[in-house]
């Protein structure tokens, strides 16, 4: 399913909250459970859980929401927003696995230096002679005096063959706060707290108009987690056009995959994108769609 325009929306199907849409354009939103669908009666506009848009948001229940009844802007309750999934679960218990495996590869590390002895275990680390080195040193040195000072007719260099390698050029995976392409750098850029225009042409080296002018569809008002494209280190963006940012969900696809379910020019869309033909796209990275 495509992402639909709630006022597009037939007579007896409008099952849709009026408030659900996504951060940049709350009038479009996803009809199925997406982590792009935001609740805009919301401050700050954030993601609703997956399970409650199911439930209330993409049904006719959205009338029984406590976030729709209310008059008044706040935050959305904890219960309705969308975790940051197992990523965030997982955050807690690094630090502690990355000790335990500190702790572990230390004890391994005593017990071969010998600093640490177990009953039964005998490890022996190796060791230097140095006498035996001297001779295969000095042996060595003989063996190439000999045979600089006396070549036989019958030795002869062969050239070898120098094998040349192809590196490939790897290309990092385009997410939040990475930069897309050179002429000029893009950036998509979530916004937090306290941020705003002067803050951000001052942070990316660029200005107000510059980045209001690349923004299709760009909000009256910033919000926090507002998804803005930047250009970086520039003023000039007359030769660019609008942009939006879409993020990667599903299953793996490639960029022409991508170009014909939205619609758009395949060149156009490696090209701003700096992105080869055949490229694979992964569930979270973004694209810049060019309007």
């Amino acid at each position: 399913m495509r992402p639909i325009k709630k006022d597009a929306l037939k007579e007896g199907t409008a099952n849709l909250c009026p408030f659900l849409g996504f951060v940049d354009d709350p009038e479009t939103a996803i009809s199925y459970p997406s982590r792009m669908n935001c609740c805009n009666h919301a401050r700050p506009v954030v993601t609703v859980a997956m399970d409650y848009q199911r439930e209330m948001c993409l049904t006719g229940m959205f009338n029984d929401c406590p976030v729709y009844q209310r008059e008044k802007l706040g935050p959305l309750p904890s219960t309705i927003q969308e975790t940051g999934g197992v990523w965030e679960k997982l955050k807690p218990v690094i630090p502690f696995t990355a000790l335990v495996l500190v702790l572990v590869a230390g004890f391994f590390a005593s017990i071969w230096m010998g600093l640490v002895n177990i009953p039964g275990l005998s490890i022996n680390p190796p060791t230097q002679s140095t006498n035996a080195s001297s001779e295969v040193i000095q042996q060595t040195s003989t063996s190439v005096e000999n045979s600089t000072s006396q070549p036989t007719p019958s030795e002869r260099i062969e050239p070898t063959a120098s094998e040349t390698s192809i590196i490939p050029t790897r290309i990092d995976p385009h997410l939040i706060e990475t930069l897309i392409g050179d002429s000029p750098p893009l950036i998509i850029h979530k916004l937090l707290e306290g941020e705003g225009y002067i803050w951000l042409a001052q942070n990316f080296n660029t200005t107000e108009d510059a980045i209001k002018a690349i923004n299709y569809n760009l909000p009256e008002s910033l919000w926090v987690n507002t998804i803005l494209v930047i250009p970086v280190n520039t003023s000039d963006v007359t030769e660019l056009p609008q942009f939006s940012a879409y993020m990667i969900e599903g299953e793996i696809t490639t960029i022409e995959k991508m170009a014909e379910l939205l619609k758009i020019d395949v060149e156009l869309l490696k090209k701003y994108n700096d992105l080869p033909a055949g490229y694979e796209l992964n569930p979270g990275e973004w694209l810049l769609i060019p309007h």
